[in-house]
């Protein structure tokens, strides 16, 4: 097998340097290094050994030996044994696990002091049962007062591996230690009976390690691969939460990838769990030194007699520090990563100039570090204290979660000065006299503990804070005062000491702390630092290609919150899961994640329970204020303002149609309270501040809520109340919208504005209601007529926005709820309903849909408010377009007559309105269809300059006549103006109703066309291909519905003139089969398809069966629309070509001459479709034998085509062939004589 031996990153280990024993006990040297700086002192487990331990079975590599010298070649590593075997009963040891201990203290002093390194700093490296001897040992070594003392004071840090650590009680602790031992099935061992019997005692003796390990670093490393124990199971024998160190303060937990037994073996260099520890151990090492000096006294300061009896006389003289406390910190993960910018700010504050005029230099700095719950406000705090621990003598720390926790703090300060101060004297000296020199002798123990009754915390605490107050100059210090959350019944002022030398940072979830302080907001992290966050809290050290990206992607969907992305790598890792599978997990259980505290293994709340504990607070100072916050998180997240509910109570006039007010106060009761005083809402608005639940974004004056803040509004409420919650939305929503869509409101540029800020809420909120199940949730809210009223405003808004699925929904549901029930909904409002549901479905071109929805509404407006009304119209109007859209000329003609009838103002010399003008325009596409092109013209040019003038109905209306106009102008040939106004068109639409709507597509749909025209082919595909797509993402049916069916044409078009012939058949024939379905087979659309598809076999060569088709289409159109001489010149162009090609030019002559006649006497030489007639009818005459009278028709021609379509387009190149073919015919002539 192959040995790694030293070879590691590119370094090579200095010589091997061992011990000789026969046993496998004791001290045995490792690697002595090169100049150390450090020991290394590796203690196994029970049933270890002192070799096989460390050592992978696959390669037998001990990595102690073979691998860590070269990564730490300055620190000598040795290993310790004793016999803790547990199945070999002939070296059974009979000592006991303290007694182990001692061993382990006396051999590794006589080592020492033998080596002359008595002074060299410690780093224990411990694994399973292993630890609990070390903690014993350093127990041990701090009581007592011999030599053995050496070894506490020199250790600088311990590495525990699956330790199990005291839990909450001795029994739990027991249930894990003999879990240990029966990964050894041959068990019959002393050491474990000893070790269930005295489980108690262990327990207890072991609480004695706590206040002694903030004298060292410590790191704990944890399994999360399961063990194979007794009768074929396997477990988890020491999980995180059993592995952490309570009182561990400042220590890390670090998750590997391997069972208990494997904890501790690592096969070769590039083992990512090996990376991950040897990378721990060099900081240990580096760090070693530091961390000894940090607790060592000055030596000023090591005598007990220069005390006065208080404990603001722990100097020699004034002029002389007091002692440095060890630093000490809460234990917390150490994920925390980035937030530079705040760290410079905080120190800045505390530190630099001071910002405000007037500050007393007298008084202690403050900073307030103020948040939501989980925005990592502690973690900073503690990162910071970290980094910045020597620029002051002491680093305090205050539970502010409550009063009593504050005194227990200052209490626990209190005992860290008297341990310090025994410390400094070697502990040689009794804690009777120490007591008598200190103003809280009375308050202490025969121990040396400091009472903890309630009586005597205060004077505690006091005694401490007038110690901070001392005018001693030369001790600073740094107190940081946590989770002061309590503010109404937490007197915050009392407990902060003002010295000149003091700095305090107070971290908070109210936003009135701020007034103590210097105020810091700490928000979401940036997110490469949140991606960093997860990868660490999910030890992925080794990356998988798509591991950055599904990272960024859990980041980001966590908000960047840090809590939230250390629960999520708690979780990934302990589940070991694949980070790609975690987001679709969030989505589905996304309250189950982040309330659990199961997926953090350290004693931390759970996101969603950070903001439980704000939430209650809030209810318990305004019932209202809970009531509001839950209702916010059925709003946009980012887009809530207080007009939306500040609106519909602005004055107290009525609805069009006498309905009660949406959100009146019979239904809704508190709402309509709160929302009809702006005093009120503000102020209740405020309180939710208060709590970092929510703030006020600039310069938008929205209000914002955290995207998990926003999740966990709504998951933690009940099905039930989740659902009446979401009424309540809709009813606000639909309220403000009511307000907005009173007659004369919706001209106001104000109210567009408003109207456009309520829609990411009505988004928002409709899609919560296609959560919770459309069908259920819309007969909730149709139920009754309020919400109804307001479920109805919101499809208006859908509608108006060009959210038509949306509003289709909508107005489908409560027409189906009219008809099932006609006693609960406004007959108006349903029929109204009905009418804007055929509006939206027109749009997507099912016009047989909408026609019978019009065909019912229609007669029911008429009954319910007249002829003349503005619903009756816009129905009429819309059952126009319909018969115009479907050719039925005749019917569209008269309606949209009827219409402009009633929406003209004969007082103000004809005036039209909106409708009026809509119908003019629709009016105008009728006439072109009639051949009537220039009255069309004059018709778009009246609307056109009428709404210009107006200039209040919107863009889209100018928009919609601008491109009817321009269908005029195609029509005429005039296609260069024609794409202009297009584009035009194009870019308006697209900026007013954005790209999806179906009127954009249409327009470019429509400009796809021109471009193809005019022989611009890569332009026409990308811009069709992008309206297949946005149609398609529409949910347009393709074959059944109209608008598809033109794009699919245009397609086929483009592929013909590009070319590509089978493709061009393939579209051409679906969308001629689909319009003869649709419309018949003498629809207007069904033979222009048949035209194009005649072209295209004209093209390949089919030439019988072309003309045969294109003769049948001319004879329809002739007998169905004899007044559209564009389409029949169109039509006998192709016929002509066709018959030209089939050898037949005197047909080819009499089907054109009826064309040449109609574009000779109405277009201009220079319009495209003239050209294309001229162009047919010269390569008709060179066909016949005419190529005189053909070459001189080209030589007018071609100067025309290219200047028309341009040089490289086909039909230019086709004229200067036949220009050339026809002066060639007549050189052959007079070649042989003829002329």
């Amino acid at each position: 097998m192959t040995l790694w031996r030293g070879i590691h990153r590119g370094q090579t280990a200095p010589p091997l340097i061992r011990s000789s024993t026969n046993e496998p006990f004791g001290l045995d040297v490792i690697f002595n290094g090169d100049n150390p700086i450090a020991d290394i002192v590796a203690v196994h487990g029970l049933n270890g050994h002192r070799e096989g331990t460390w050592t992978a079975e696959a390669s037998q590599a001990n990595w102690l030996r073979d691998l860590l010298p070269a990564d730490i070649p300055n620190a000598r590593i040795l290993s310790y044994g004793y016999n803790s075997r547990t199945h070999n009963a002939e070296n059974l040891s009979l000592q006991s696990i303290y007694e182990h201990a001692i061993t382990l203290v006396q051999d590794l002093c006589t080592y020492r002091r033998n080596t002359k390194t008595e002074n060299r700093p410690i780093i224990f490296l411990a694994h399973s049962l292993g630890g609990i001897l070390v903690k014993n040992a350093l127990i041990h070594s701090k009581l007592s007062k011999s030599s053995h003392h050496s070894i506490k004071r020199c250790t600088s840090g311990v590495a525990f591996f699956g330790t199990p650590h005291v839990g909450t009680s001795a029994a739990n602790f027991a249930s894990i230690v003999l879990s240990i031992g029966s990964i050894f099935t041959r068990t019959n061992s002393t050491v474990v009976r000893q070790l269930r019997e005295n489980s108690e005692s262990l327990h207890t003796q072991l609480q004695q390690f706590n206040p002694i390990s903030c004298d060292f670093q410590i790191v704990v490393f944890y399994e999360t691969y399961k063990t194979n124990i007794k009768f074929g199971k396997r477990i988890v024998i020491v999980p995180l939460h059993s592995a952490s160190l309570p009182g561990n303060q400042g220590g890390l937990c670090i998750p590997l990838r391997k069972s208990h037994t494997e904890l501790v073996r690592f096969s070769c260099p590039a083992d990512p769990d090996y990376l991950v520890v040897s990378d721990q151990l060099k900081i240990l090492v580096s760090d070693a030194s530091r961390v000894l000096e940090t607790n060592s006294v000055m030596s000023t300061a090591t005598s007990l007699t220069a005390m006065s009896g208080s404990l603001t006389s722990l100097t020699v003289d004034c002029k002389q520090p007091v002692m440095k406390l060890p630093f000490s910190l809460p234990l917390q993960p150490n994920y925390f990563v980035g937030r530079t910018a705040e760290l410079n700010t905080l120190h800045d504050s505390l530190f630099g100039t001071p910002k405000t005029k007037g500050s007393s230099e007298e008084q202690s700095r403050v900073v307030v570090v103020h948040g939501l719950g989980g925005a990592g406000k502690t973690q900073l705090s503690v990162a910071y204290a970290q980094s910045h621990r020597h620029d002051v003598d002491a680093v305090l720390w205050l539970d502010g979660s409550s009063e009593n926790n504050t005194l227990l703090s200052f209490r626990s300060i209190a005992q860290r000065f008297l341990d310090a101060a025994r410390q400094a004297n070697g502990g040689e000296e009794s804690i009777n006299p120490l007591s008598s020199r200190l103003p809280i002798g009375e308050y202490l123990s025969a121990t040396g503990q400091i009472s903890t009754d309630e009586k005597t915390l205060p004077k505690i605490s006091k005694i401490v804070m007038d110690f901070l107050r001392s005018e001693n100059e030369s001790f600073t210090w740094l107190m940081i005062m946590d989770n002061v959350d309590d503010l109404p019944r937490y007197p915050v002022a009392s407990f902060l000491p003002q010295s000149a030398r003091g700095k305090i940072i107070i971290t908070t979830r109210r936003t009135e702390a701020i007034q103590f302080g210097q105020p810091l907001e700490i928000g979401q992290i940036e997110e490469e630092s949140g991606i960093q966050i997860l990868l660490n809290a999910s030890s992925l050290r080794t990356k998988a290609p798509t591991d950055p990206e599904n990272a960024k992607t859990i980041a980001i969907s966590l908000g960047l919150l840090p809590l939230a992305l250390e629960q999520a790598g708690a979780y990934i890792s302990r589940t070991q899961m694949q980070l790609g599978k975690y987001p679709h997990l969030l989505e589905r259980h996304r309250r189950e994640l982040l309330s659990s505290p199961n997926t953090l293994g350290y004693n931390q709340v759970s996101v969603f329970a950070t903001w439980e504990l704000s939430f209650k607070q809030l209810v318990e100072e305004d019932n209202v204020a809970g009531n509001l916050l839950t209702l916010l998180a059925f709003f946009h997240h980012s887009s809530f303002w207080e007009g939306l509910l500040l609106a519909p109570f602005e004055s107290n006039e009525s609805s069009e149609t006498s309905e009660p007010t949406v959100g009146s106060p019979e239904g809704y009761k508190w709402l309509h309270e709160l929302s009809s005083s702006e005093f009120k809402l503000t102020n209740t608005l405020g309180k939710i501040f208060s709590v970092s639940l929510a703030k006020r974004n600039a310069p938008s004056g929205n209000i914002h809520l955290h995207p998990l803040v926003h999740a966990w509004g709504r998951e933690r409420l009940t099905p039930v109340s989740r659902k009446g919650k979401l009424v309540e939305a809709v009813v606000a929503i639909g309220s403000a919208l009511e307000w907005a869509y009173r007659p004369n409101r919706t001209s106001s540029k104000e109210v567009r504005e408003f109207v456009s800020r309520v829609v990411p809420n009505a988004d928002h909120c409709i899609g919560l209601v296609t959560q919770e199940g459309s069908k259920e949730m819309f007969s909730t809210i149709l139920s009754d007529r309020q919400s109804a009223k307001a479920l109805f405003y919101i499809g208006v808004l859908f509608e108006n926005v060009s959210k038509l699925r949306q509003a289709e929904d909508i107005f489908a549901a409560i027409v189906a709820a009219y008809e099932n029930d006609p006693s609960i909904l406004s007959p108006l409002m349903a029929v109204n309903a009905q009418r804007r549901l055929a509006h939206v479905v027109n749009l997507f071109s099912r016009y047989k849909e909408g026609e019978t929805l019009l065909l019912q509404a229609i007669p029911t407006l008429i009954s319910l408010v007249g002829k003349a009304h503005p619903d009756t119209l816009a129905a009429q109007l819309e059952l126009g377009n319909v018969h115009h859209r479907c050719f039925r000329y005749a019917e569209a003609e008269g309606l949209l007559r009827e219409v402009i009838e009633n929406d003209t103002d004969a007082s103000t010399g004809g005036k039209m309105g909106r409708m009026g003008r809509e119908a003019t325009s629709i009016l105008g596409l009728v006439y072109k269809h009639k051949g009537l092109h220039q009255e069309a013209l004059a018709l778009l040019k009246r609307v056109l300059d009428q709404a210009s003038e107006e200039n209040q109905d919107g863009a889209a209306h100018l928009l919609t006549l601008k491109y009817r106009h321009t269908l005029i102008l195609q029509e005429l040939g005039h296609w260069n103006l024609a794409m202009q106004a297009y584009e035009e068109a194009f870019d308006g639409f697209k900026a007013t109703l954005g790209f999806n709507h179906p009127l954009t597509l249409r327009t470019a749909n429509a400009l796809g066309r021109i471009y193809c025209f005019l022989g611009k082919y890569a332009e026409s595909r990308d811009i069709l291909d992008l309206v297949w797509k946005g149609q398609s993402a529409l949910g347009f049916s393709k074959e059944n519905e109209t608008a598809q069916l033109r794009t699919l044409f245009n397609i086929g078009v483009l592929n013909r003139e590009e070319g590509r012939p089978n493709e061009a058949f393939e579209m051409l024939d679906r969308a001629l089969r689909a319009e003869q379905a649709l419309y018949g087979a003498r629809a207007h659309s069904t033979l222009r398809c048949q035209v194009e598809l005649g072209i295209l076999q004209t093209v390949r060569g089919d030439l019988e069966e072309a003309a045969r088709n294109l003769e049948e289409a001319l004879s329809n159109q002739l007998a169905h629309y004899p007044d559209s001489p564009m389409e029949h010149a169109h039509t006998r162009t192709a016929l002509a070509e066709a018959f030209t090609q089939l050898k037949s030019p005197s047909q080819a002559d009499e089907t054109l001459e009826p064309a040449l006649r109609f574009v000779r006497a109405t277009l201009e030489p220079d319009n495209p479709v003239r050209l294309k007639v001229e162009l047919a009818h010269a390569t008709s005459l060179l066909a016949g034998g005419r190529g005189g009278e053909a070459f001189a028709e080209t030589k007018k021609l071609v100067p025309l085509l290219e200047s028309t379509f341009g040089l490289k387009h086909p039909i230019s190149v086709r004229g200067r062939v036949l220009f050339k073919d026809s002066r060639e015919k007549i050189n052959d002539i007079e070649g042989d004589g003829v002329v």
